[in-house]
């Protein structure tokens, strides 16, 4: 009996504070959405204040919220799914198995595993994650941290299984041909390796004070090697069909939750889950906004003096700069260090994948006619996610714009003309050379796979990757300019920001259905590219002297 009552109070525990979690969580998601509401243009001061206390209405709202919450959880699942498992899948079955409708098992199998099964359960711990709800139970309402921190684990476990299986269902059962009982057991092996991250993560934080998922450098390259490791598991497997019937089997799937019972075991014995997370949460991160700050340190934007060396400090190389050049200049030079990481990275990745495609061929396809004329749709999504608009205009603000936003003569329409053009034009050479070492992997493929009589064809794609990587670093600096989503405390808050970069993804993603010559699609790119330029000259002359200042 006393067994009985203590595991009765312990899943009364558990339910409390999961629904007072919820309820902050919910009303803190309703009053934010209220807030913007009141900030829209036009109809934004018909918003009456009197919402924050109409109890019915805020009950809708989270009603709204809660079902908007789980339909985009849903629709990221699914982008999820189909850019990086089942297009990339289909390329690789394209090229390495000709003529065959159903995806390659193995192919999905690897980049599920370097993905998911590895990547996202070491770099994403639920247990060291930093968020102000968890700061307000733990800190100031003083939950139980062992139980929240159990109970976040088993919900994001929950919430993973329900919105990656119609994902999965739909992209790989239906479309892919593939059966449907192999996609439960990785699911459930992706349970089993999520246990086993986090219980890795958690014995790194308490014996070393090392955290992965805000560690740069180390998640960065975590990430970044993923693809190329899946690439090269695929090539080497690709002659063994039984890759996706062992990593799918039952028997591999309760071999996976056998592994992760020492981690569950741990997890559920660790004794210091309040020291971890009163250390990880605090009062001066959370509610004042260094977090925000710190966390964009550490991705590029806030600078580390000590970083500095002793010719990046020195201004005289710049003296034949004058105004706003000599600022930018003086800028770029100093906060080279932030992108250089980045800019490596994406350098080495594509240089690589080159390098190994070249050799590929003469080994392996010699007798196969090779052709990359149909990859054009899926380069769009690819250099949209390697635009570097976004790290810089977040590094320009806390660097630069902070400070000089204060003053009137920087926020005039002249001003702001020439800073936008100044910008462009550096961050377009930051993102062209990776651009044009990706042209220069195309010509050498092409080179390779004997198809030089071919080659004058894929001039329109070689004309088509520049002028996107110009585009999406002007759109991306245009936003920043026209809706300036940036709080001075830290942080990011601007409906209409979010809404636009939603869009240009979207419209990313969607490319990749396009099927159309890659003449036609080149001349599309020029003339937007065309247009765009001075339709974002005029808006920021008109729209950024009232919309770009601090907040």
């Amino acid at each position: 009996l006393k067994t009985r009552s203590l595991s009765c109070w312990a899943v009364s525990v558990m339910r409390n504070t999961v629904l007072i979690g919820w309820q902050i969580q919910k009303a803190a998601a309703v009053n934010r959405f209220i807030y913007r509401l009141q900030h829209l243009p036009l109809v934004g001061k018909k918003v009456p204040s009197s919402l924050y206390r109409a109890s019915e209405i805020k009950s809708l709202f989270t009603v709204l919220s809660l079902i908007a919450s789980v339909v985009g959880d849903l629709l990221k699942k699914g982008i999820y799914v189909a850019a990086l498992l089942y297009f990339p899948a289909r390329l690789a079955g394209d090229l390495l198995f000709p003529g065959e409708t159903a995806l390659p098992g193995s192919a999905v199998f690897w980049l599920f595993a370097c993905f998911n099964l590895l990547a996202g359960s070491f770099v994403n711990s639920t247990v060291l994650e930093v968020n102000e709800d968890k700061y307000v139970l733990l800190n100031l309402m003083r939950a139980d941290a062992r139980v929240y921190c159990l109970q976040q684990m088993a919900l994001k476990l929950g919430r993973d299984t329900l919105y990656f299986l119609p994902a999965l269902w739909g992209g790989l059962c239906l479309l892919g041909k593939l059966p449907f009982w192999p996609v439960v057991s990785l699911l459930i092996e992706l349970a089993a390796f999520r246990l086993i991250g986090e219980a890795a993560g958690l014995w790194l934080y308490d014996k070393k004070q090392f955290n992965i998922g805000h560690n740069d450098k180390v998640w960065l390259w975590i990430l970044a090697g993923s693809l190329p490791a899946a690439a090269v598991l695929i090539w080497l497997c690709r002659d063994i069909p039984a890759v996706w019937t062992v990593g799918t089997h039952p028997l591999t799937a309760c071999a996976a939750v056998l592994f992760s019972l020492p981690a569950l075991r741990y997890l559920l014995r660790f004794p210091r889950y309040t020291y971890v997370a009163r250390s990880t949460v605090t009062y001066a991160v959370v509610v004042q906004g260094r977090l925000a700050v710190e966390e964009m340190g550490k991705s590029g934007s806030a600078v580390d003096e000590k970083s500095f060396s002793s010719e990046s400090l020195r201004s005289h190389k710049f003296e034949h700069l004058k105004g706003y050049e000599y600022l930018n200049a003086l800028f770029f030079a100093r906060n080279k260090r932030q992108y250089r990481l980045l800019w490596r990275i994406k350098m080495i990745m594509i240089g690589s994948l080159s390098v190994a495609a070249c050799m590929a061929v003469p080994l392996f396809f010699k007798d196969k006619a090779l052709s990359l004329s149909g990859i054009m749709p899926g380069l769009v999504f690819i250099l949209y996610l390697m635009c570097s608009g976004q790290r810089v205009c977040k590094s320009l603000f806390f660097n630069c714009d902070i400070c000089l936003l204060k003053y009137g003569f920087y926020r005039q329409g002249d001003a702001l003309l020439q800073n936008f053009r100044i910008r462009l034009r550096r961050l377009v050479w930051m993102d062209m050379l990776p651009a044009l070492l990706l042209c220069g992997g195309i010509v050498a493929f092409v080179l390779c796979s004997g198809q030089t009589q071919h080659l004058a064809a894929y001039i329109p794609m070689l004309v088509t990757i520049p002028l996107l990587s110009i585009f999406f670093d002007m759109y991306q600096l245009l936003l920043y300019y026209i809706f300036q989503p940036f709080l001075e405390g830290g942080g990011q808050k601007s409906l209409g920001y979010s809404l636009c970069s939603g869009l240009i993804y979207m419209a990313a993603y969607v490319c990749l259905q396009v099927r159309t010559a890659s003449v036609w699609f080149t001349v599309g790119v020029m003339a937007l590219t065309l247009v765009f330029i001075p339709v974002s000259y005029l808006l920021i002359y008109r729209l950024a002297p009232r919309c770009f200042r601090l907040k």
